[in-house]
């Protein structure tokens, strides 16, 4: 079970992805002088990029299995912090924005696909530990963020937030191949008629 870790991993990861740009709203504004409604704009792109992602991307999680997928995705987050961390201005940080929104958009749902092909018996149990990891990274993404951007800085935090994805990427990555395979291989590909 230690194995499918990081897929949970990655659950907290999006959840504190989501959150983290209220708590680092003050010195974001500070720094760059954005005005309330350009930081309002700036968090809203990434549910939009969230939410657009969703059926491509549960098309190529059922293509290509949840470790390719999910290591790929995890792949675009980190760019998408590091874009942040990095951004001189507005154009850059939209960017980066909408990166993580993508970055993280199936991190739950490819989990709990991960678990149903991998450890089937222990799908209710590894379920509920998942949800209780996202609501965790709810509660990282308040003091504990602002007091780390206090210390870092906001892009050095966002800097840190980075690599952290890089690891859940690596551990997804070796998630266990051997499982899926033979009849199992049936059951990545997509069903119906809505995708040929």
């Amino acid at each position: 079970m230690l194995k499918l870790l990081p897929f949970a991993l990655g659950y907290l990861y999006s959840y504190l992805l989501r959150s983290v740009g209220a708590s680092l709203s003050g010195p974001t504004i500070q720094d760059l002088g954005l005005s309330p409604a350009a930081l309002g704009t700036l968090n809203a792109l990434f549910f939009l990029a969230f939410a657009l992602a969703q059926v491509p991307l549960g098309y190529l999680l059922e293509r290509c299995g949840p470790s390719r997928a999910l290591s790929a995705l995890l792949g675009v987050a980190a760019l998408g912090c590091s874009l942040v961390a990095l951004a001189p201005g507005l154009g850059l940080l939209a960017l980066g924005r909408l990166a993580m929104g993508v970055g993280v958009a199936i991190a739950l749902v490819g989990a709990l696909r991960a678990y149903q092909l991998l450890a089937p018996g222990r799908l209710g149990l590894l379920s509920g530990l998942t949800v209780a990891l996202g609501g965790l990274g709810g509660l990282l993404s308040t003091w504990p963020v602002v007091r780390l951007a206090e210390v870092w800085g906001w892009r050095g935090f966002m800097g840190f937030l980075g690599p952290w994805a890089w690891a859940s990427l690596f551990g997804c990555g070796r998630c266990p191949r051997g499982a899926v395979r033979g009849t199992e291989k049936a059951a990545l590909r997509p069903r119906g008629n809505f995708f040929p």
